[in-house]
């Protein structure tokens, strides 16, 4: 029986994600307002923050996987710059359909369409398999798992399990609902705090447990070596001091074998961007206020490529199927 396998990874890899959000199911700094897949947001994430990514991601020499709201990819143009990315050796992944964050709370059918349809219609953009996928707002369950696994995903990078991360995302969700102000919930799954900090199969009954007989590859975010802070660049940006956050990431990349750093769309939006008056999504909107030199993203980016790692796209940890099985569970442990 063939199964998935783990490729193991050549000493100080990187690898670089992007979630492709456009806004969906944030929620706007001013009214509170939910967003939809609205051309309002997307627009400038494919006309600027892409193309202002992918020019310092060529300069660096850095892959990329691009999670992508398959329901956002809706133009011709947006069609076309997918399939410069994947023939400019960038990964095309999936990021659900219309990025619902109750992902693991949908209906079936629902939830059908949030994998299955959403993997479809980016195969279809890009002329090409899509075998990667990463829930919304790291929200992942034994539903989630096994609809990924009836997709035909190879993996999922869907498990961060950084515990200031996850407290936080918990914290200012009941804020907002105490104070009565409209939220989009991050929700949490518990059993991913005690999943794996390293790339594992997922067990078919519980995603958080490793599985022996290999299956869906789980690849998490990276933390420090406590879990408690996750590569997540635009939560380092908010959460820690400059000085604090480059000293952190510089550790992480020097120190880490394999090293999975997850970025946004909207830190390489500018309030320019939109036009004047746009209610901007939350995350957004505090983004832009940053100096873009002072960026964590940026900074990845410059330190993967002055400490010279082995840059690959999340593809390349899948191995090939093979007949003699088993999931190789990485030596990926270091952490900063």
């Amino acid at each position: 029986m063939k199964r998935l396998a783990y490729a193991e990874p050549q000493p100080h890899t990187l690898c670089m994600t992007m979630d492709v959000d456009c806004g969906v199911n944030d929620v706007t700094a001013v009214g509170g307002r939910q967003i939809g897949v609205e051309d309002l947001y997307a627009a400038p994430t494919f006309e600027r923050a892409l193309p202002r990514y992918l020019d310092l991601a060529a300069a660096h020499s850095v892959p990329t996987t691009f999670f992508m709201v398959a329901a956002s990819v809706s133009t011709p143009e947006r069609k076309v710059l997918l399939r410069r990315m994947a023939q400019a050796g960038h990964e095309i992944a999936c990021h659900t359909l219309t990025h619902p964050k109750n992902l693991g709370h949908c209906d079936a059918e629902t939830l059908r369409g949030e994998t299955a349809g959403a993997k479809r219609m980016l195969e279809d953009i890009i002329g090409a398999e899509v075998v990667g996928f990463r829930a919304p707002g790291f929200f992942i369950n034994d539903r989630v798992s096994h609809a990924l696994r009836e997709a035909g995903f190879r993996y999922s990078s869907s498990v961060n399990n950084a515990i200031v991360y996850n407290a936080t995302k918990v914290l200012f969700s009941l804020g907002r609902q105490l104070s009565r102000r409209p939220n989009a919930f991050y929700h949490v799954e518990p059993g991913a705090l005690l999943a794996p900090g390293y790339p594992y199969s997922q067990h078919p009954a519980s995603f958080w447990r490793r599985s022996a007989n290999g299956g869906l590859l789980e690849i998490p975010t990276s933390t420090d070596a406590l879990r408690l802070i996750p590569s997540v660049t635009f939560a380092l940006d908010l959460m820690l001091p400059g000085w604090v956050r480059e000293r952190f990431l510089r550790l992480l990349i020097a120190r880490s074998s394999l090293i999975n750093i997850v970025l946004h769309d909207f830190e390489f939006l500018q309030a320019s961007d939109f036009p004047s008056e746009t209610p901007l999504p939350l995350t957004t909107s505090l983004m832009t206020r940053m100096d873009p030199a002072r960026n964590s993203a940026r900074y990845c980016l410059v330190a993967a490529a002055a400490q010279n790692k082995r840059r690959i796209p999340l593809k390349a940890l899948v191995a090939s199927e093979r007949a003699d099985g088993g999931a190789k569970t990485a030596a990926a442990r270091d952490h900063a």
